[in-house]
């Protein structure tokens, strides 16, 4: 009797060993069971998880990578059915009933975020989120679960709370990625063009729109550089984005009147590509230069300059390396969250002409992407 309980020990302990070694190995018991949380449907969200996709397929983690971009430029539901049918592998599922998205309403988005943490805690069907924007990685980077969960598409996740710094994600199933000081760069080198000594800025005064505004980064560089920043402050995150376009009009009304000498665009609702002509009236009027924060979309539609991205493959694959390392048995919180892209410039040459600005060779040396849209 003693002797089978010695077997059976031996037994389990080279059991143990052998499932060590297959996590070692880079191949887990089972593909790892993947869920979506955002707070609604925005440009880059889709842009970044398509190029998170293409990452993966890179990386030979998914059998196709090659999903079709969706004909809606915002949704990332079609994407997310694409991956449940075709992606394929032995690493990642993705599971299609836990795809969560809650159109902009906080109450839909509270009940949602409690049935995805529920679902983690009770039925155990997800071995890992991805967590989309500010709202869902505030949402999902608590300790009210221990499932690994990857923080993407945030414009500062240090300043919205989701980490304690860019080093760090402080919980050992969270990664987020970051690229600490690329809004501060923005606006230095917006300061840089222009010389301006009076920025202006629309946001909401919440945590969430200070976070997306990248509030902080903008105040260090209004010291820096000692200018001065004119707000504007207002409600912008509502479910239709009817009433954020008409709310940020209004900011760029009263910063137009206010004698700003330059405008830094940043993230919210109210910036809606079918608007764009009402949203930039009053800026372009008093021959306003702008930069934004977005990047390319919406100088293709008016706004002055921004950062130069022709697609987000850079970053899908940097998210991509990280979350492939989790499925072979590593730690969220292991992983390098520092993302770092070097900066070059988009113009819009018919909003230059509008304004009346020439723009320098100098300038025109960091230009990769010109347009010429009304």
């Amino acid at each position: 009797m003693r002797f089978a309980k010695i077997i059976f020990a031996v037994l389990v302990l080279l059991c143990v060993c052998a499932s060590g070694a297959q996590a070692e190995n880079g191949q887990p018991a089972h593909p790892l069971r993947v869920a979506y949380i955002e707070g609604g449907p925005y440009t880059d969200y889709q842009k970044i998880l398509l190029g998170l996709v293409y990452g993966l397929g890179q990386l030979g983690a998914i059998a196709n990578g090659d999903v079709p971009p969706p004909e809606d430029e915002e949704s990332t539901a079609e994407i997310w059915q694409w991956l449940c049918a075709n992606a394929g592998g032995k690493l990642f599922e993705f599971v299609p009933d836990a795809y969560y998205s809650s159109g902009w309403d906080d109450a839909a988005f509270a009940e949602d975020r409690q049935k995805l943490i529920d679902r983690l805690n009770n039925a155990k069907d997800i071995d890992l989120v991805l967590s989309f924007g500010t709202l869902a990685g505030q949402g999902l980077a608590t300790d009210e679960h221990h499932t690994p969960v990857a923080v993407l598409s945030v414009t500062d996740a240090v300043a919205a709370g989701i980490v304690p710094s860019y080093e760090d994600s402080g919980r050992d199933n969270v990664f987020a990625m970051v690229e600490p000081g690329r809004y501060y760069r923005q606006v230095v080198l917006f300061h840089d063009i222009f010389h301006f000594k009076r920025l202006g800025i629309a946001y909401e005064d919440t945590p969430a729109g200070r976070a997306s505004a990248a509030l902080s980064d903008i105040e260090r560089a209004a010291a820096d550089f000692n200018f001065e920043l004119v707000t504007c402050t207002d409600t912008f995150n509502f479910p239709d984005p009817a009433p954020a376009v008409a709310n940020l009009i209004a900011c760029h009304e009263k910063l137009a009147e206010e004698g700003v000498d330059a405008v830094y665009i940043t993230v919210n609702m109210g910036m809606q590509a079918e608007a764009m002509p009402q949203l930039m009236k009053p800026l372009l009027e008093r021959r306003i230069p702008t930069f934004s924060q977005n990047g390319v979309d919406e100088v293709k539609n008016g706004v002055l300059l921004s950062i130069s991205q022709a697609d987000f493959n850079g970053q899908g694959l940097f998210a991509a390396k990280a979350i492939l390392n989790i499925a072979k048995g590593q730690s969220p919180r292991a992983q390098n969250q520092i993302y770092e892209e070097p900066m070059s410039l988009a113009v819009n040459l018919h909003t230059a002409m509008l304004i009346g600005w020439n723009p320098s060779l100098a300038v025109l040396a960091a230009v990769d992407e010109i347009y010429q849209a009304k």
